[in-house]
């Protein structure tokens, strides 16, 4: 607490800043299994396709997402307090 000061409304603000990364943490994790499940149905209503098709279609799919990341974002998960810092 002695980062961010010893008076009550700065520690109040900090509190509430936890609390609000907490939140849209939990709201993007839910807004990507959201997509991910939108795409499977969509993936399973297509014709079926070859195997060489599909494997390819996840190798380009595993490098999309890689590639959607941010640098500094790609190593493990940060916690809220860490996400703040950034």
């Amino acid at each position: 607490w002695s980062a961010v000061g010893g008076h009550p409304a700065h520690l109040r603000r900090v509190a509430e800043l936890l609390q609000q990364e907490r939140e849209e943490m939990l709201r993007e994790d839910v807004e990507e299994d959201r997509a991910r499940v939108k795409l499977e149905r969509a993936r399973a209503m297509r014709p079926k396709r070859s195997a060489d098709a599909e494997a390819f279609g996840k190798i380009a799919e595993q490098q999309f997402e890689e590639d959607s990341y941010r640098h500094d974002a790609r190593g493990p998960r940060v916690g809220v307090p860490e996400r703040l810092l950034r």
